[in-house]
Protein backbone atom coordinates (compact mmCIF):
# COMPACT_ATOMS: atom_id res chain seq x y z
CA UNK A 1 0.00 0.00 0.00
CA UNK A 2 1.29 3.28 -0.33
CA UNK A 3 1.64 6.16 2.00
CA UNK A 4 -0.23 9.41 1.16
CA UNK A 5 3.14 11.55 1.87
CA UNK A 6 4.57 9.59 -1.49
CA UNK A 7 2.12 11.54 -3.58
CA UNK A 8 3.27 15.16 -5.37
CA UNK A 9 2.60 18.44 -2.60
CA UNK A 10 -0.18 18.87 -5.69
CA UNK A 11 -2.34 16.19 -4.48
CA UNK A 12 -2.45 17.54 -1.03
CA UNK A 13 -3.80 20.15 0.85
CA UNK A 14 -1.88 22.71 3.06
CA UNK A 15 -3.18 20.82 6.22
CA UNK A 16 -1.78 17.70 5.08
CA UNK A 17 -4.88 15.98 4.22
CA UNK A 18 -5.41 13.78 0.75
CA UNK A 19 -8.11 16.03 -1.38
CA UNK A 20 -8.02 12.94 -3.49
CA UNK A 21 -5.98 9.46 -3.62
CA UNK A 22 -4.32 9.57 -7.38
CA UNK A 23 -4.67 6.51 -9.01
CA UNK A 24 -0.82 6.46 -9.87
CA UNK A 25 2.32 6.81 -7.67
CA UNK A 26 4.23 9.17 -9.05
CA UNK A 27 7.89 7.72 -7.27
CA UNK A 28 10.66 8.02 -8.75
CA UNK A 29 10.22 10.19 -12.05
CA UNK A 30 10.92 13.64 -11.98
CA UNK A 31 8.12 16.31 -13.32
CA UNK A 32 9.94 16.98 -16.06
CA UNK A 33 9.80 13.07 -17.11
CA UNK A 34 6.03 13.95 -16.27
CA UNK A 35 5.58 16.36 -18.81
CA UNK A 36 7.57 14.19 -21.56
CA UNK A 37 4.90 11.89 -21.08
CA UNK A 38 1.83 14.22 -21.14
CA UNK A 39 4.33 15.80 -24.09
CA UNK A 40 3.88 12.42 -26.42
CA UNK A 41 0.05 12.77 -26.05
CA UNK A 42 0.11 15.68 -28.21
CA UNK A 43 3.58 15.00 -30.54
CA UNK A 44 1.42 12.18 -32.22
CA UNK A 45 2.41 9.25 -34.02
CA UNK A 46 4.13 10.76 -36.86
CA UNK A 47 6.90 12.12 -34.72
CA UNK A 48 8.29 9.20 -34.16
CA UNK A 49 9.61 9.58 -37.89
CA UNK A 50 9.63 12.88 -38.87
CA UNK A 51 11.08 12.82 -41.86
CA UNK A 52 8.73 9.76 -43.17
CA UNK A 53 6.52 9.71 -46.01
CA UNK A 54 3.26 10.99 -44.38
CA UNK A 55 5.02 13.64 -42.04
CA UNK A 56 6.62 15.24 -45.73
CA UNK A 57 3.33 15.31 -47.05
CA UNK A 58 1.90 16.72 -43.72
CA UNK A 59 4.76 19.48 -43.84
CA UNK A 60 3.96 20.39 -47.91
CA UNK A 61 0.69 20.05 -48.26
CA UNK A 62 -0.71 21.29 -44.64
CA UNK A 63 2.21 23.47 -43.32
CA UNK A 64 1.82 21.35 -40.26
CA UNK A 65 5.35 21.21 -37.99
CA UNK A 66 5.72 17.58 -37.09
CA UNK A 67 7.81 17.14 -33.67
CA UNK A 68 11.24 16.51 -33.57
CA UNK A 69 13.70 14.13 -31.72
CA UNK A 70 14.61 15.24 -28.28
CA UNK A 71 18.54 15.98 -28.07
CA UNK A 72 18.62 14.36 -24.64
CA UNK A 73 18.90 10.32 -25.84
CA UNK A 74 17.23 9.55 -22.21
CA UNK A 75 14.39 12.05 -22.41
CA UNK A 76 13.44 11.13 -25.98
CA UNK A 77 13.23 7.26 -25.24
CA UNK A 78 10.95 7.88 -22.82
CA UNK A 79 8.94 10.46 -25.08
CA UNK A 80 9.07 7.63 -27.94
CA UNK A 81 7.87 4.94 -25.91
CA UNK A 82 5.04 7.17 -24.04
CA UNK A 83 3.72 8.17 -27.67
CA UNK A 84 3.59 3.79 -28.53
CA UNK A 85 1.34 3.78 -25.21
CA UNK A 86 -0.54 6.66 -26.33
CA UNK A 87 -1.56 5.71 -29.71
CA UNK A 88 -1.07 1.95 -30.47
CA UNK A 89 -2.74 -0.90 -28.40
CA UNK A 90 0.14 -2.85 -27.93
CA UNK A 91 3.84 -2.33 -26.81
CA UNK A 92 6.54 -4.58 -27.92
CA UNK A 93 9.12 -5.85 -25.96
CA UNK A 94 12.08 -4.01 -27.86
CA UNK A 95 10.11 -0.79 -27.18
CA UNK A 96 10.32 -1.57 -23.46
CA UNK A 97 13.62 -2.69 -23.45
CA UNK A 98 14.62 0.58 -25.39
CA UNK A 99 13.56 2.85 -22.40
CA UNK A 100 14.94 0.22 -20.03
CA UNK A 101 18.43 0.82 -21.21
CA UNK A 102 18.12 4.32 -21.11
CA UNK A 103 18.29 4.17 -17.21
CA UNK A 104 14.57 3.52 -16.47
CA UNK A 105 13.44 1.03 -14.20
CA UNK A 106 10.39 -1.57 -14.82
CA UNK A 107 8.44 0.20 -11.93
CA UNK A 108 8.55 3.45 -14.20
CA UNK A 109 7.51 1.81 -17.27
CA UNK A 110 4.60 0.23 -15.11
CA UNK A 111 3.69 4.08 -13.59
CA UNK A 112 4.02 5.30 -17.24
CA UNK A 113 1.81 2.58 -18.53
CA UNK A 114 -1.04 2.98 -15.23
CA UNK A 115 -1.17 7.05 -16.01
CA UNK A 116 -1.94 6.71 -19.98
CA UNK A 117 -4.53 3.64 -19.06
CA UNK A 118 -5.98 6.13 -17.04
CA UNK A 119 -6.22 8.74 -19.32
CA UNK A 120 -6.95 6.24 -22.44
CA UNK A 121 -9.75 4.23 -20.35
CA UNK A 122 -7.51 1.47 -20.76
CA UNK A 123 -4.05 -0.20 -20.99
CA UNK A 124 -2.19 -1.55 -23.76
CA UNK A 125 -1.07 -5.10 -23.67
CA UNK A 126 2.57 -5.50 -23.47
CA UNK A 127 4.07 -8.26 -25.27
CA UNK A 128 6.26 -8.98 -22.37
CA UNK A 129 7.60 -7.71 -19.43
CA UNK A 130 11.10 -8.90 -19.33
CA UNK A 131 12.91 -10.14 -15.69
Amino acid sequence: MIQANTWPKSARTAGGRDRAIPLVHYGQLTSAEWEIVEMARWDGPRSLNPDGLLARIERVVFGTDIPLPLANKRLESLRRFSVKIWFWQHVRERDLRALLETGFSLDDARRILAYIARHRGFAPSVEIWPC
